[in-house]
């Protein structure tokens, strides 16, 4: 009976697990992100109204597992856009096709693995009777427990917190998300967690004829609910205090990865022409995308001489994403042009580089074993790129800006930290060419938005194909360029030196929501160690 049950469960959960991704990868059905769990969490504790539950604890491994890799496969699912890897020297189309296939199944595959444990540990809090008595605590420790999971993926190169953000999906309702700015987006995934968990069990509590257990978890849900919407609405609306303002402008070239490192594509025209645009419409400042010049920029006399007389004639400062060594080492880098001809010292380096993008993990092993992933490198010279490990703030007219360049802006702690080492406004610089007009590009500019939100600074993100965008403090998506044209924004955006609660405390909710979920565990091995004590002293 329990094989029977485990065999139609396991596809159930797979399919469950694509319906709930929905909202954190397609913007139309956001909405949906309060309840996109609840037929994942019906499945997974059917049961836990029943006097015993009758499956074995590891078997919800495997249902976790199930679940994940439909979740995560549909997170990430853009790496089909991939195809056929054009920009990687020497790769045939099988292999560009061996490859989208390894990043479809892998990534999910590794993501899933952690996870899934997650619903493994759950199966054993969900036996414990101080839980079974207490309905509300399992779909609070869920919650707790999918935190603190999510947030385990910002801590190695396999996890990548994208997917399991549930908060990423609410970037454009700006008045659920803004409790952000409290606790961090980590709260925001609670909240959304813990509705979903709060349904789920109503109807399990309906199913079983238990009408008081019902009623609370629904209510539940909607107090979680309009509680957090109350909060956000208010932290929305409340003046900021600013520092003055600046036009800035975004440079969107339109040169993809393929044009960009064949070298048959003057970039460095393409963006005078672009900055002199901005330059007409009244922008101080100018961020260009990262690595719009993909060489060493202080190696290229020609480059520099001719960006600084663009900084010149527009009276403008210039933030250009170029390479930059130093100590024979190379680094993807932000660079400061002064409107007085001059270039800054300061050099922001990025500090979260993509594996197998700008270097490969576990090199020896994946050559090793799969080796048609160990040239997908960028830089085909031989050489690697180091990461920076520093804020490095750029001391500006208009104020100190902080540098994020592609894949920083999804480690939350990286503009957490330049805000608070004095970053007045935050400007970013990425590459999502590779992603063409996919789910992976709007994802990605949702982060910037979580970013702004959770630290109150505008953020002006300049991309190489799109989307580049200006997002206010409060995280309202001024104007944007779509993905796949070129051309320029400008528009007007503050400074500012007021800080957050969360750029102060960091992210301390998840270290509660992890103790939190841990806690029971804890109690449990402290009462079989009396119980062991008391046996032993009879």
């Amino acid at each position: 009976m329990n094989t029977h049950k485990a065999a139609v469960r396991i596809p159930l959960l797979f399919f469950a697990g694509l319906l709930a991704a929905l909202p954190v990868s397609f913007t139309q059905v956001s909405f949906l992100a309060p309840v996109s769990l609840v037929p994942a969490l019906v499945l997974l504790f059917s049961d836990w109204f029943s006097p015993a539950l009758p499956h074995k604890k590891r078997a919800y491994y495997g249902y976790g597992m199930a679940f994940c890799m439909g979740y995560f496969m549909v997170t990430f699912h853009w790496f089909i856009s991939l195809y056929p890897l054009d920009f990687v020297d020497g790769m045939t189309p099988a292999m560009a096709i061996l490859v989208i296939i390894t990043a479809c199944v892998g990534l999910p595959l590794l993501q899933s693995l952690g996870f899934a444990f997650l619903f493994y540990l759950l199966a054993w809090l969900s036996r414990m009777s101080m839980v079974r008595r207490i309905p509300l605590l399992l779909p609070f420790l869920f919650a707790c427990g999918w935190v603190t999971f999510a947030y385990t993926q910002t801590l190695t190169w396999a996890g990548v917190p994208w997917g399991a953000q549930l908060a990423l999906s609410q970037h454009q309702n700006l008045l659920f998300v803004s409790s952000a700015s409290l606790f961090g987006s980590y709260f925001v995934t609670f909240v959304i967690a813990a509705i979903n968990a709060c349904l789920a069990s109503a109807w399990l509590a309906y199913r079983a004829k238990r009408p008081r257990a019902e009623r609370i978890m629904a209510l539940t849900a909607l107090g979680i609910f309009l509680c957090n919407l109350g909060l956000s609405t208010l932290l929305h609306y409340m003046p900021q205090e600013t520092n003055g303002t600046v036009k800035a402008a975004v440079l969107q070239g339109n040169i993809g990865s393929a044009d960009k490192w064949s070298g048959q594509i003057d970039a460095l025209s393409i963006y005078r022409q672009l900055a002199y645009d901005a330059a007409e419409e009244g922008a101080a400042l100018m961020v260009w995308p990262e690595t719009a010049l993909p060489y060493n920029l202080l190696g290229d006399p020609y480059s520099r001489a001719t960006i600084c007389d663009i900084a010149k004639t527009t009276h403008a400062t210039q933030i250009v994403g170029a390479y930059y060594y130093e100590g024979g080492q190379r680094y993807n880098a932000l660079y400061l042009f002064t409107p007085d001809g001059g270039i800054s010292e300061t050099v922001y380096r990025k500090q979260h580089l993509v594996p197998f993008g700008e270097y490969v993990p576990l090199e020896n092993v994946i050559k090793t074993l799969l080796p048609f992933l160990s040239g997908l490198e960028m830089l085909q010279d031989g050489s690697t790129v180091v990461p920076g490990d520093s804020p490095a703030l750029f001391d500006t007219e208009h104020g100190r800006i902080g540098g994020l360049i592609c894949f920083d802006s999804i480690y939350e702690s990286l503009a957490r930290k330049s805000v608070a080492a004095g970053a007045e406004l935050l400007v970013l610089g990425t590459n999502d060419s590779w992603f063409l007009d996919s789910a992976a590009v709007y994802q990605h500019n949702g982060q910037a938005v979580l970013r702004a939100i959770e630290n109150g600074r505008a953020v002006v993100r300049a991309a190489n194909t799109g989307i580049s965008s200006i997002i206010t403090e409060k995280g309202e998506i001024i104007d944007y360029l779509a993905p796949l044209v070129d051309g320029q924004l400008t528009a007007e955006v503050s400074l500012s030196s007021q800080q957050t609660l969360y750029t102060t405390i960091g992210d301390v909710f998840v270290l509660l929501a992890a103790i939190t979920f841990h806690t029971p565990f804890i109690l449990q091995i402290i009462f079989h160690i009396q119980s062991k004590c008391k046996k032993a002293a009879v």
